[in-house]
């Protein structure tokens, strides 16, 4: 399913609704550069009226890519990496992630994504977050320590019902 399809659609089917009855969740929605369908949840959740922290633009400014430090990051030795993750740009934008998730109420995995997104819902079910992930896409690969988290979804309606609830 095209990720624009369903947010069209949820968008019009909420028309017409009280949205003040709505709860207002702030969101940290944690992803991946790769992610495909991120962009969209962002506009999603903020269409149905949470904040959400966009850790591709925070506050409006471009967050934290590798490629900021070297255009050939992928081909970095572990040695090399290692030594980066002090980096001035690297510092500032865990920095801003790390005080986006204590903002936040709620912590969304969107997959798919990798492990700096896991670490962070992880971060959040230790920190007594509200925590659910979402698989936009079919999963081949089966995890047990996600039953840790309060929810599961594959539909962005589902994520919505339960973002409402108290």
């Amino acid at each position: 399913m095209c990720a624009m399809f369903w947010w069209r659609t949820s968008r019009q089917s909420n028309q017409g609704k009280d949205v003040d009855k709505k709860m207002t969740r702030k969101i940290y929605l944690a992803s991946s550069w790769r992610n495909k369908y991120q962009p969209d949840y962002v506009r999603y959740l903020r269409d149905l009226g949470h904040e959400v922290y966009d850790f591709r633009n925070p506050d409006g400014s471009t967050g934290f890519a590798w490629d900021q430090l070297d255009s050939d990051w992928s081909k970095w030795s572990t040695k090399t990496y290692l030594k980066h993750l002090n980096d001035r740009l690297a510092v500032i934008g865990f920095t801003s992630d790390m005080e986006a998730m204590k903002w936040s109420d709620t912590v969304v995995l969107l997959n798919p994504c990798g492990t700096s997104a896991h670490l962070e819902l992880g971060w959040g079910v230790g920190a007594g977050k509200r925590t659910a992930i979402m698989y936009p896409e079919a999963t081949t690969n089966p995890e047990l320590m996600v039953k840790m988290c309060d929810e599961l979804f594959t539909h962005p309606h589902d994520l919505e019902n339960w973002l409402n609830r108290a």
